[in-house]
């Protein structure tokens, strides 16, 4: 028999918060500052809505270690001054709240677990989740199953009463490789054939209503 949905592993960055357009901005004005050359920009940009983090940023870059690292922290110059102005998503509060007295949260994601903590507490929503997991800390990081196996062992459930909501291809292939249902969150995968997908956290409260009776 199915069990009915009982934890919602969350995506950050593109599902909680609405920051992928203050990272894209980050990338192109450092590869800019870096480089100047448009293809490596575009290139990031690419890797950044694929969901890729840390040396996976720069896949299909042949570039030396000095310039990576360049990169890599003048992106991080740039977005540590943005990404405080990151809002959380139209929603977001008032579902998770809504949902909190029979559903669990917990996050998996790729950003820093101190600027995970900073925007949930200054959203009032930190106490709402049940367990975070960051790159730091499971053996494997993101898509490796053990990822999501590590925040489902952090927040006492198990997969087959859970899902995973994404807003990227490295999000589907996480919940494929941990064998737990997914949600598509926005428009970037809204063209994938068989992938559920919601445009916004009301019709992702709707949909895990749904599932969740």
């Amino acid at each position: 028999m199915k069990k009915l949905l009982r934890f919602v592993a969350l995506d950050f960055d593109g599902v909680i918060v609405d920051s992928m357009g203050l990272q894209e901005k980050a990338w192109r004005d450092a590869a800019r500052e870096v480089t100047r050359d448009v293809k490596i920009e575009q290139t990031l940009v690419a890797n950044l809505y694929s969901g890729y983090a840390g040396s996976r940023m720069f896949d299909g870059l042949d570039l030396s270690p000095h310039i990576l690292k360049q990169l890599r922290i003048t992106k991080n110059q740039l977005w540590l001054r943005a990404r405080d102005s990151a809002p959380i998503f139209p929603d977001a509060r008032e579902v998770l709240r809504e949902l909190h007295p029979f559903l669990a949260f917990g996050i998996g994601t790729t950003a820093p677990r101190c600027y995970v903590d900073s925007v949930m507490r200054r959203a009032g929503l930190l106490g709402l989740i049940a367990a975070i997991v960051t790159n730091d800390d499971p053996p494997r990081p993101k898509p490796e199953a053990a990822f999501l196996h590590e925040l489902f062992t952090r927040a006492h459930y198990c997969r087959e009463e859970s899902v995973m909501v994404g807003d990227t291809r490295t999000d589907l292939h996480l919940a494929a490789n941990a064998g737990v249902s997914f949600i598509g969150f926005g428009s970037q995968l809204s063209t994938d054939i068989g992938i559920s997908c919601v445009s916004n956290w009301r019709s992702l409260c709707v949909e895990l209503r749904r599932r969740a009776e």
